[in-house]
């Protein structure tokens, strides 16, 4: 079994400043994209190898993303990572505050699979985020 962990930050930095941050943190090369849902513009870096990590502005759908957090104006969502403690040291030097943590174990997909099978399984793993993220923003407004 393998362990993965999908972790949110906030920030109170534009969208570029925390990229910015987050490149030298750790590495890592974003590409821009575009989504009405992710709040217009945002950067995801990551493949079917490993994590993902999107930086997007604290907006969905014309609401807070974080509705917990509305005065940060950037989020980093990192998801499918095997070194979360890694990541949240580097990120921890940074703007960036961890507002959220969930682990869960799966096969050790080590070479058992090709990237397709593995985008799939991140893709639905997203897909069940994005339904419990949903839940929880509609008993947070209808509180």
């Amino acid at each position: 079994m393998a362990t993965f962990t999908d972790l949110a930050f906030v920030s109170d930095e534009d969208l570029q400043s925390v990229a910015a941050e987050v490149t030298l943190a750790l590495g890592v090369t974003f590409q821009r994209r575009e989504s009405w849902y992710m709040g217009g513009n945002y950067l995801l870096a990551g493949g079917c190898e490993g994590e993902k990590i999107s930086v997007q502005r604290n907006a969905e759908m014309d609401e807070f993303a974080e509705p917990d957090y509305p005065d940060a104006l950037t989020l980093v969502h990192v998801e499918g990572s095997r070194r979360s403690e890694e990541i949240e040291h580097r990120l921890g030097q940074t703007s960036l505050t961890l507002i959220r943590r969930s682990t869960w174990d799966e096969p050790d997909r080590s070479g058992a699979q090709d990237c397709g099978s593995q985008a799939l399984e991140r893709k639905q793993h997203g897909v069940m985020r994005l339904l419990r993220e949903t839940v929880r923003r509609r008993r947070w407004r209808d509180q």
